[in-house]
């Protein structure tokens, strides 16, 4: 199963930091702001930096993706082919909601997720929130 989760297409290089919380495999990722460790992306992170490509517990080096990638993620809820998505809690994805309380869109669903947990192939743009000034 851990094959599944494999980067199918990066253009970016695989990076490695420090587990702030266990974290698993296929789930958006942040930079705690104080430790300056990776954790869970969530709704409001506003420093999304990848996505998990192996699981590890609390204080191991972690080695994620980032870039321009074609990977599978987790669902916090359906999502339809093709529809734009954003973080959700426990650094799942959700459908993107443009009401002004979520950080914005991080890609796009290529195959559709019917439930909470369900695992989807998406194509994300990370760092989602990069300061390009």
């Amino acid at each position: 199963m851990a094959s599944y989760f494999r980067i199918i297409r990066s253009l970016d290089d695989e990076r490695s930091l420090k587990a702030g919380e266990d974290l698993l495999i296929g789930r958006l990722i942040s930079i705690e702001t104080t430790t300056g460790e990776v954790i869970y992306g969530t709704t409001t992170s506003t420093n999304i930096i990848g996505v998990t490509i192996e699981a590890r517990l609390d204080g191991e080096r972690i080695v994620f993706a980032s870039g321009v990638v074609e990977l599978i993620l987790t669902a916090s809820a359906a999502i339809a082919v093709g529809e734009s998505i954003q973080p959700a809690a426990s650094g799942k994805a959700a459908p993107y909601a443009a009401d002004g309380t979520t950080v914005g869109a991080i890609g796009t669903a290529q195959e559709a997720a019917a439930l909470d947990g369900d695992l989807f192939r998406a194509i994300v743009n990370l760092p989602a929130n990069e300061d390009t000034s």
